[in-house]
């Protein structure tokens, strides 16, 4: 978790973004979902730990297999 804490506060630092975190693809109640394991920025304590893939812009990252940076990720 440190290492996690220490990824997403410098990538928060080095492009500017109002939080980073960090997802990794899960499955809960036999859902695909996420899992964040680290969230630096504005967001630290307010997202939850599991949400559904559907419900998230991380799907488009997982969907296309690339490193994506989003303006408005909530409006996704």
């Amino acid at each position: 978790e440190q290492a996690y804490a220490a990824i997403t506060g410098a990538a928060c630092a080095l492009c500017g973004a109002g939080t980073v975190g960090i997802s990794l693809l899960t499955e809960r109640d036999g859902a695909p979902a996420v899992r964040r394991h680290g969230v630096a920025g504005a967001l630290v304590g307010a997202l939850p730990e599991y949400a559904p893939l559907d419900c998230v812009p991380c799907r488009e990252v997982i969907a296309s297999g690339e490193v994506r940076l989003f303006r408005e990720p909530m409006s996704r």
